[in-house]
């Protein structure tokens, strides 16, 4: 033994020598200290076969390159079962993690739960595809935390179930779940809605309704009502009668001359209406053949851009005469317009246009009259003391004050009113014109 001891002592210090004097240059593999993690852990059974994916983080939550490792799942995964899913590492690492996942059965639905004196009556939806039986539980408490009984119904082709010998005059909630065996393992569903049903008590149905179904423009709608305790019934929603029209997509495209059709499709029922779209009309362009003239009109090439359509049109004669300066026909006066005959130097086109009126030619004759002596009243400058008459106007004011001045009278002057002899013109004729032709006056 000791001779074992000392042998084993030496091939570690030669492991060790050899080490130190030849490294190794290549990273040995080790086993990782990693953390796997599946994507889904529970699934449920739905005929398609569950492949979750995978998470790899080392030690300090980096994540580990899927170049380290390889993942392979059992085989099957499609019914319920609980199933492996193995991580082998590789390169760097090494040894590997095993990971499961379940599927569980689909769950089912209480259809009604109806009570009687002391005992309800459960009914349920059927479920047959990997369903081996069903849960049944039962209490007072809503919560189901106290007083929860469970019974079991090992048939997945039983509906209903019976249980008897309950507390009367009280509300019982009820659930149910699917459950299937694979060899000595049940798997469980999920648990369905609870629904309450009171024993010993008469029941009186509260319905809530909710549209099961929803009309459309031709099709009947369904609005259904449940009661708690599982009774149901349907009525029917009468269809709306309103499509909806899609925008519509023309189907006959309208030409110059005839109209077209867009055809609106309902996005429900796919019933169709068509409303017509107008004629575009010609898209007219016109050639000048030949050019109109003052008196001839011309000739217009019409043909549309869109169809074969064409015509000739007339052009309208210009009607704009390139007048000579005319002869004239009778001379204008001074009180009657005269006349000429104008010639086209175009085409020739005669015409007779009037002659505007000349001017009159007047004389003028100067006013005639006479002249005749009459009174008139003038205010004068007039002494009251020799009652001499200065006049009128500012040399009157003069004189008076030199008078009054110079002379012995020392009489004061004013203003007085005297009536004086004066000639003055009266018009016999007054000045007028008058034309020298036709010895009109103005």
């Amino acid at each position: 033994m000791k001779v074992m001891k000392k042998f084993l002592l030496l091939l570690t210090i030669a492991c060790m020598a050899v080490t130190l004097l030849c490294p190794i240059t290549s990273e040995a593999a080790v086993k990782p200290k990693a953390k796997v993690t599946l994507s889904t852990t529970t699934y449920t059974y739905n005929g398609k076969t569950k492949k979750p994916s995978v998470k790899v983080k080392d030690s300090k939550g980096k994540t580990i390159k899927k170049s380290y490792y390889k993942v392979s799942y059992s085989s099957g995964r499609k019914n319920v079962g609980t199933y492996k899913v193995k991580v082998t590492f590789k390169k760097k690492y090494k040894g590997s993690i095993t990971k499961t996942f379940k599927i569980i059965p689909k769950k089912t639905s209480l259809s009604s739960v109806k009570g009687t004196k002391s005992s309800i009556t459960v009914k349920w939806k059927k479920q047959s595809k990997q369903t081996s039986g069903y849960q049944i539980q039962y209490t007072t408490d809503k919560k189901f935390k106290k007083g929860v009984k469970t019974t079991t119904v090992s048939s997945y082709k039983t509906a209903s179930k019976t249980i008897k010998k309950l507390s009367t005059n009280k509300k019982y909630y009820v659930r149910i779940r699917t459950y299937k065996k694979v060899g000595r393992t049940k798997y469980y569903s999920g648990w369905s809605s609870a629904k309450s049903v009171n024993v010993g008590k008469p029941h009186t149905h509260k319905y809530t309704s909710s549209v099961t179904k929803q009309p459309t423009c031709t099709k009947t709608g369904i609005r259904t009502y449940k009661c708690s305790c599982g009774a149901k019934y349907t009525k029917s929603i009468r269809a709306t009668g309103k499509h909806t029209w899609d925008k519509g997509k023309v189907t006959t495209q309208p030409t110059c001359t005839n109209k077209g059709v867009k055809t609106y499709t309902c996005t429900v029922c796919k019933k169709t209406k068509t409303e017509s779209i107008a004629a575009l009309g010609h898209d007219l362009k016109e050639e000048v053949i030949t050019e109109p003239t003052c008196g001839n009109t011309g000739v217009k090439k019409v043909t549309c851009s869109r169809c074969d359509y064409n015509a000739t049109k007339d052009i309208p004669a210009t009607g704009n005469h390139t007048w000579n300066d005319g002869e004239i026909t009778k001379e204008p006066s001074c009180t009657e317009t005269g006349s000429k005959l104008v010639t086209c130097t175009e085409c020739g086109h005669q015409e007779t246009v009037s002659v505007p009126m000349v001017e009159h030619s007047w004389t003028e004759h100067p006013e005639e009259g006479h002249e005749e002596m009459t009174l008139v009243w003038e205010d004068h400058v007039v002494c009251k003391g020799c009652k001499t008459d200065f006049g009128f106007g500012p040399e009157a004011d003069d004189a008076a004050i030199e008078h009054v001045a110079t002379s012995g009278c020392y009489g004061p002057y004013h203003v007085t009113s005297v009536q004086v002899e004066k000639k003055i013109w009266v018009v016999d004729t007054p000045t007028y014109n008058e034309c020298s032709v036709c010895h009109t006056k103005q």
